[in-house]
């Protein structure tokens, strides 16, 4: 599948190199996202993508959580510490789950993992939307910590 990935993001910005990163968390970094998401399955190890277009740097995470029964696929691209793309890949949900892009861009204005907490969820999308604040929570609070 990482393969998939891998050559899926270099159609995806051909313009750009991509460099595949595993980042693996110390005990108290795993510690803190357990206690955080007691009832997710929380991973030690988190692959990424850095991306380098035209001199600048952003890392790429893609992940999959499961909605209500079924998995949504997000790419979250953070640079400078903000998320600055969010997409749904693939939403294996029915589509009146889904969240609606309008929502998703307010991941953008984020400055910190307490502003994703303190965010709405989606009326009539509620566990999507939660699905979509874990993941962004994770990648951020994985970014902030990769060296």
């Amino acid at each position: 599948m990482g393969d998939k990935i891998h050559s899926n993001l270099e159609k995806k910005f051909p313009e750009c190199k991509l460099e595949k990163k595993v980042y693996f968390l110390e005990d108290a970094e795993l510690l803190k996202l357990k206690e955080k998401y007691p009832t997710k399955n929380i991973s030690a190890f988190y692959n990424y993508y850095e991306k380098s277009c035209s001199g600048k740097m952003s890392r790429l995470f893609v992940s999959s959580d499961v909605v209500r029964t079924l998995k949504q696929f997000l790419l979250i691209e953070i640079k400078d510490k903000r998320i600055v793309n969010l997409e749904v890949l693939k939403f294996d949900e029915p589509v009146e789950y889904k969240v609606q892009p309008y929502w998703l861009e307010k991941f953008y204005k984020i400055t910190s993992l307490s502003e994703i907490d303190k965010m709405d969820g989606v009326s009539g999308a509620t566990l999507t939307s939660r699905s979509t604040k874990y993941l962004s929570w994770v990648f951020l609070y994985v970014d902030a910590i990769i060296k």
